[in-house]
């Protein structure tokens, strides 16, 4: 009667173990991987699991999520320290959901979002000591709405208005917050004609 009761615990830890993606390690490894026309091959197959990578010191340095051969899943790497540098999710090979980086001492550097491989959203940058550096838009990849580069201490530098790719309109600041001028483009120039350099 008790094995009755354990058969059907025992099969399902089996499943559930047995379904477990493998890891591989990338520098133990190394001589099964090749790549071939974008897909990672494992010992001849398209790789589907997690790779990993790792420092001298044995810290985890990366860890990527394969399925057929290409980057599907979360993407994670991290700063010799052992705090987070890096999180991002791929989608069939391309990025598509947030990717968020972090500076060395933890503070968040930068967050956006992909959808198929495009920037789009906002997209938000900060300096190393927190305080928030850029605050921009994109539309399927292209600088789109209002772009702000803001000063250490917080005050506005650049503010600019970006429809599909060029700049429409651009107010430039005193670090005290003081209008230095505005400029109205509008004619079609392109942003790599400003000082605002979009990135």
């Amino acid at each position: 009667m008790k094995l009755i009761k354990i058969l059907p615990l025992f099969l399902i830890t089996l499943i559930f173990y047995g379904c477990e993606e493998p890891t591989i390690d990338y520098e133990k490894d190394i001589s099964d991987i090749v790549t071939e026309e974008g897909v990672l091959m494992y010992k001849g197959d398209p790789f589907s699991g997690n790779m990993t990578r790792f420092f001298e010191d044995g810290q985890l340095r990366k860890n990527v999520t394969y399925k057929d051969g290409e980057l599907n899943g979360e993407v994670t790497s991290y700063h010799e320290n052992g705090r987070l540098r890096i999180k991002e999710t791929y989608k069939n090979g391309v990025r598509d959901g947030e990717q968020v980086n972090y500076y060395e001492n933890g503070q968040l550097w930068y967050r956006g979002t992909y959808k198929d491989g495009k920037q789009d959203g906002e997209w938000v940058d900060y300096y190393e000591n927190g305080q928030l550096e850029w605050k921009k838009t994109y539309k399927e990849d292209i600088p789109n709405g209002e772009w702000i580069l803001y000063y250490e201490n917080g005050q506005i530098h650049e503010k600019s208005i970006v429809k599909d790719g060029e700049v429409d309109e651009s107010w430039f600041y005193e670090e005290n917050g003081q209008l230095i001028e505005k400029d109205t483009i509008g004619d079609g120039d392109r942003l790599k004609d400003l000082r605002l350099e979009l990135i």
